[in-house]
């Protein structure tokens, strides 16, 4: 068993080291170990709960990662290709007064008929920045939003993608999205 963990831990190395992305396994924490310039590659499995708070900090995930808890931008971050599932009515993703993020081919979903008339699947606090480009928000809601800014409709923008929530966005500036009925 001793030698399988060796090779599992070199082969880690080995990949963090060819692509400048460490390797987040499920139910491994992410961490941010340099000032700037994060990279992290989300293993296939269940992720907990992940908080950006370096500047250019990259996170691409893997086919079948999920994010089963809130992603909270505190810094600036590109996440992509990652399944954000939200838990509860907490949103699956959450920019701080002085995050910035982009959301690029990303599936977000809520389970069906859960969100409160304030909930979302993204919040985005005022003063917070977001572009979403390329994700699919599932599941309807009878209630809340897809994308709650609490901003200026500036600060946040969705550029392609699906909405299959049956709710709209809030303060959202929207171009080129198909809406699910």
């Amino acid at each position: 068993m001793r030698e399988h963990n060796e090779v599992g831990a070199t082969r880690q190395q080995e990949t963090q080291k060819a692509t400048g992305a460490s390797l987040v396994l499920a139910g491994d924490a992410f961490r941010e170990t340099k000032d700037k310039n994060n990279a992290a590659t989300l293993g296939s499995g269940r992720h907990a709960a992940i908080t950006v708070k370096k500047p250019a900090t990259s996170i691409v995930a893997s086919p079948g990662a999920e994010v089963r808890d809130q992603i909270v931008v505190e810094g600036t971050a590109i996440i992509s290709g990652a399944n954000i599932i939200c838990k509860g009515d907490s949103p699956g993703v959450k920019v701080e007064a002085d995050g910035r993020a982009i959301l690029l081919g990303c599936h977000i979903s809520k389970e069906a008929n859960t969100q409160s008339a304030t909930g979302s699947y993204v919040r985005v606090e005022n003063g917070g920045c977001l572009s979403v480009v390329g994700c699919y928000f599932h599941n309807i809601q009878a209630n809340g939003f897809a994308i709650d800014n609490a901003g200026l409709i500036p600060n946040a923008s969705v550029a392609g993608g699906m909405r299959g929530t049956g709710v709209g966005h809030n303060a959202v500036l929207v171009s080129g999205e198909e809406v699910i009925v």
